[in-house]
């Protein structure tokens, strides 16, 4: 299906639904919830989160918008597993180990 996007990011699962965090305070009290939670966590809506791994938009776009996400911007859903974000020695790790079991399933 083609679309008339102005950009075009990737996205996968939240591993944590976001009506489940809160913000502490100073001194660790919990202030609020972000949503009212009444369902179990399978019945909540599914939620995404930017991954990183794609961000496509036009030169002149950017420089106008000054931003990748704008009103006509789609989603490129990446499954979980390929989705590692990778901030510190543990995350290398975790990434290492999913590319090795990767490269057995070939």
């Amino acid at each position: 299906m083609k679309k008339k996007a102005s950009s075009v990011v990737s996205v996968c699962h939240c591993e944590h639904h976001p009506w489940l965090s809160a913000s502490l305070t100073q001194n660790s009290k919990i202030e609020k919830f972000l949503g009212k939670v009444h369902k179990n966590r399978q019945e909540l809506p599914q939620y995404y989160r930017l991954n990183g791994a794609v961000f496509l938009i036009g030169v002149d776009t950017f420089k106008k918008a000054r931003t990748f996400i704008g009103k006509n911007t789609y989603a490129y859903v990446m499954p979980t597993a390929r989705s590692v974000d990778i901030d510190n020695s543990l995350d290398f790790e975790f990434a290492e180990l999913l590319a090795q079991k990767q490269s057995r399933k070939y």
